[in-house]
């Protein structure tokens, strides 16, 4: 049985990850979004060096520090590796770049982040997807890029 001290560090640790999951399903609801969840990595990696990760959304928390740490000034093209179901594409499209790009080797992934750019109204940035591994892809327009847990060891 665990002890007091035991419990209360694991509520610790779990009731701010719960708060942050509840928030960030609120905010895909205001949105009209679905970004929220787990996918598995397909059966049959196709990855070059065989290290694909499962799907993992990033907390919009970590989004909004990240766009308060950029200074943008509308000429810069976020590259998003690893976009999955297209959280962070949607929530940098309100920011100041020039062009969005979302890059992501599962397909099924591409095609949520595809119904989810086409539910937000009218981004007032171009959003592009490629559909890649992106150890074999080049990007030469990209001027930040964000990498969340894409690749495996």
């Amino acid at each position: 049985m665990p002890s007091v001290l035991q419990r209360l560090k694991f509520f610790r640790r779990t009731i701010p990850h719960a708060v942050a999951i509840t928030r960030d399903w609120y905010r895909d609801i205001k949105l009209g979004i679905r970004t929220i969840g787990f996918n598995p990595p397909l059966e049959q990696d196709p990855s070059f060096y065989k290290d694909m990760c499962g799907y993992e959304a990033s907390f919009y928390s970590w989004l909004i520090n990240t766009a308060e740490y950029l200074h943008l000034d509308g000429k810069d093209v976020f590259v998003d590796i690893g976009c999955g179901k297209g959280r962070t594409l949607i929530f940098m499209a309100g920011k100041d770049f020039k062009k969005i790009i979302g890059v992501e080797l599962d397909g099924r992934l591409l095609d949520i982040a595809r119904e989810n750019i086409d539910r937000i109204k009218e981004p007032a940035i171009p959003i592009e997807l490629i559909n890649a591994d992106a150890a074999e892809l080049i990007i030469k327009e990209g001027t930040v890029f964000f990498i969340f847990n894409p690749f495996g060891r």
